[in-house]
């Protein structure tokens, strides 16, 4: 509402006092969301103090385009289908689309940092310097990712020029450069138009590969 937000979001604080009510020794407040479509939801508590704020706590809810919690969204978007990358994360084709699902996934496996590069079918659709070949997209889970029932799951939007070659996994920094935990890559384009899937390499315990109940 009103002038586009610098911050790029609506902020709706309350009070309890305000919003709130207390049931046998509960506090309960209700808060009505706007009719547009939500992509995220951030609250907790805030106070100030010496002039500056603190947060006793806080949480984050990512929503898919029907309104349900993110990571609904996304196991519907690959239940029934095959991975184009089994490994530490599955990682599901569809579309101009990239799915990343791990399932019994805990804080260690979203850690390190994804990276992501895109090769082109036309070097000419690369943006700024062409130096390496491919766009980096690199990203981390807290930025993209949502959880349900202990499976992490991640949606990123590829480019839309025409791709030769999508190479991702996860690296953390090693000496001298990094260290790729698994790694997969996927060649979409092919006359017949079906995605070639890909063997994924990966490297210490993390690597093993099985069925996700996704499929």
């Amino acid at each position: 509402p009103g002038p586009r937000r610098r911050h790029g979001f609506d902020n709706l604080d309350f009070r309890f006092d305000d919003r709130g009510l207390t049931f046998d020794g509960v506090c309960v407040a209700g808060v009505a969301l706007p009719a547009y479509g939500v992509a995220e939801i951030r609250t907790g508590q805030w106070a100030a103090e010496d002039g500056r704020y603190f947060y006793p706590w806080g949480g984050e809810i990512r929503l898919g385009p029907d309104g349900a919690p993110a990571g609904e969204h996304l196991a519907d978007q690959v239940a029934g289908r095959r991975p184009a990358i089994e490994s530490d994360f599955d990682v599901y084709l569809a579309g101009n689309t990239l799915t990343y699902v791990k399932e019994r996934c805990g804080e260690d496996d979203v850690d390190a940092q994804f990276f992501l590069h895109v090769v082109p079918v036309d070097p000419d659709d690369l943006p700024g310097p062409r130096g390496y070949g491919f766009d980096r997209l690199d990203f981390g889970f807290a930025g993209r990712g949502a959880t349900l029932d202990g499976a992490c799951l991640v949606e990123v939007p590829l480019p839309e020029y025409g791709i030769a070659a999508i190479r991702t996994g996860q690296h953390e920094a090693a000496e001298g450069g990094f260290h790729h935990l698994w790694e997969g890559e996927i060649r979409p384009h092919r006359p017949s138009g079906s995605p070639r899937r890909s063997t994924a390499q990966t490297s210490g315990p993390r690597g093993s590969a099985r069925r996700r109940q996704f499929h």
